[in-house]
């Protein structure tokens, strides 16, 4: 071999290195963006104090919307937040009612305060803090307005 092909070939090899590294780093970043955009749940910014809520709710004579969750939340819960909340029930109620979102365990001291034994849980609460309604598991958003938000006497705004 002459010098010359000893050179092509080392630079063929460092060139085809870079592209393997490129790839890598590349596979890396769609493996990170997928993964950031699954933890997202566009458009629901619940508060998550429910303490503070119930307050709230007591002071403006409000009823408030207990939404309990796990955490990380499951794919019934994201799947709620993706189609009954960001649509227009769910904004019919961020507008009309104090929210609040509660990520619990079972078992602990809000769970068992308010008898959630599945989740995810919601409940509409009386502006004294009172129990008026509960949904268990998926709602669809039909359900969620006309049959839960319903006792709420919540009226759809007018446009």
């Amino acid at each position: 071999m002459t010098d010359n092909q000893i050179a092509a070939t080392g630079s063929s090899t460092a060139d085809r290195r870079i592209k393997i590294a490129f790839l890598a780093v590349l596979a890396v970043a769609a493996v990170l963006v997928y993964v950031l955009l699954q933890r997202r749940t566009p458009g629901f910014n619940w508060p998550k104090n429910l303490n503070k809520a119930v307050e709230q709710g007591r002071a403006r004579q409000h009823k408030v919307l207990v939404f309990f969750t796990a955490s990380p939340k499951s794919a019934t819960a994201k799947r709620l937040i993706q189609t009954t909340l960001a649509k227009n029930a769910g904004m019919i109620a961020k507008e009309q009612l104090i929210t609040v979102n509660v990520s619990v365990v079972l078992n602990s001291d809000p769970a068992a305060r308010y008898k959630i034994s599945s989740l995810p849980t919601f409940v509409l609460l009386s502006p004294e803090g009172k129990e008026l309604n509960r949904r268990e598991g998926f709602v669809g958003e039909v359900s969620f307005h006309k049959g839960f938000l319903d006792c709420s006497k919540v009226v759809k705004p007018k446009q």
